[in-house]
């Protein structure tokens, strides 16, 4: 079995041979995988043998008394394992990878060690796309600057596939007790809300000028760029996701069917009134009231519900622009998914469960666009979710 520094080594070779315009990609891969197996047991019988030492020496082994050896030196404390991604010279690293500039001494050390950390943690040896810790904070920032209901749904960051467990929509009151009584179970469920992954990918192109942007200009084109498109992506499916290949939109939430006068007002008119908005606010149950919020396009706040006056001739929406708007005290989150004029929903958007089974990675690639001196950055993100209380909204619609 080779060492774990000739394996290291290969594994370089076959990072700069995939590059190479004639590579045999499919024998590259079939090693690769090979080697990070290979790696993987070099690894684990170090990590067995060492703790066997470990057992001799301090007696834990079975049979085995402690050995007194007062002239050995004292064991020097294990060293922490720093994070890689979270370092000011991966980060450099990382863009400049991305670049296509040469990398420092420092830079090449800690672009290696995220490499092989990754390769050895996703059996992957593509580690280069992991993004740095601190960029990855902004992209998240920016997720819910540009599609806020990212931001208001209850959101996970959990790798692979998860269940979170959550009150159903029937809940039943405490009792009184009976001192000396023996006390009944309630009746009260919980529902599992399975989350798996899809793909949410966003493809752009940039010419070799990049070589001339600094650091910074180059990182905040990326996330502006990348984040954006993803962003619009996952919020359309938090809107109207169908949960067939995607995940699940409140449009469409488990168990839920739109019904006149139960969970939906249909207006009579092209505007609503204002007794239908008081009537689609009382449809919500009271439970989530508190948290409620208006989920709308704004063509549907500027033209159907800023023209409603209550009975008093007062608007019923108040607000100062910059999108904090409020109809009858409830905030409006605006969002151009809803795409139907006149359609909305109110309810508690916290009830929705979402999660990101991998945070956005970068790739980049300058084959597809040779011709052309381009290079192709493509960004990519697992995410899926769901409803996981079907009353907790209600909907609005236009005749």
């Amino acid at each position: 079995m080779r060492t774990l520094q000739e394996i290291d080594a290969r594994l370089a070779e076959i990072r700069t041979a995939i590059q190479a315009p004639d590579a045999d990609l499919d024998a590259l891969q079939a090693e690769m995988n090979s080697l990070l197996q290979e790696r993987a047991q070099v690894v684990a019988a170090a990590e067995q043998r060492r703790s066997m030492l470990d057992a001799i020496a301090n007696g834990t082994a079975q049979g085995i008394n402690p050995v007194a050896n007062p002239a050995a030196p004292a064991a020097t404390p294990a060293r922490e394992e720093r994070d890689v991604l979270s370092t000011p010279e991966y980060r450099s690293a990382f863009f400049r990878h991305l670049m296509g500039l040469p990398l420092n001494a420092a830079e090449q050390a800690a672009f290696a060690e995220a490499e092989q950390r990754t390769a050895l943690t996703s059996g992957s040896a593509s580690a280069g796309a992991a993004i740095p810790t601190e960029t990855q904070n902004e992209v998240v920032r920016r997720l819910a600057q540009v599609a806020p209901l990212i931001g208001e749904i209850t959101l996970f960051n959990i790798p692979g596939n998860i269940t979170v467990a959550v009150e159903s929509a029937t809940t039943t009151d405490g009792a009184i007790h009976t001192e000396g009584a023996s006390v009944s179970e309630a009746s009260d469920v919980l529902v599992a809300v399975n989350l798996t992954g899809f793909e949410a990918i966003k493809l752009l192109s940039i010419s070799a000028k990049v070589k001339y942007m600094t650091v910074p200009a180059f990182e905040s084109w990326l996330i502006d760029n990348l984040t954006d498109g993803i962003a619009y992506l996952v919020e359309g499916w938090i809107v109207s996701g169908t949960g067939s290949s995607q995940p699940t939109g409140i449009e469409k939430a488990p168990g839920a069917s739109w019904t006149a006068n139960t969970n939906k007002v249909t207006c009579a008119a092209s505007v609503p009134t204002y007794a239908e908005v008081c009537k689609l606010i009382s449809l919500l149950p009271g439970v989530y009231d508190r948290r409620a919020q208006f989920v709308m396009s704004k063509q549907t706040l500027w033209q159907k519900f800023m023209p409603i006056r209550d009975d008093s001739k007062a608007p019923i929406v108040k607000g100062e622009g910059g999108g904090e708007y409020y109809i009858m005290g409830y905030h409006v989150q605006l969002t151009d998914k809803v795409t139907t004029l006149g359609d909305c929903y109110f309810g508690d958007l916290k009830t929705y469960i979402g999660n990101f089974a991998e945070n956005i990675t970068v790739e980049k690639s300058e084959h597809s666009s040779f011709r052309s001196n381009l290079t192709d950055y493509r960004g990519t993100a697992i995410f899926d979710g769901k409803p996981s209380i079907p009353n907790a909204f209600v909907k609005m619609s236009l005749t």
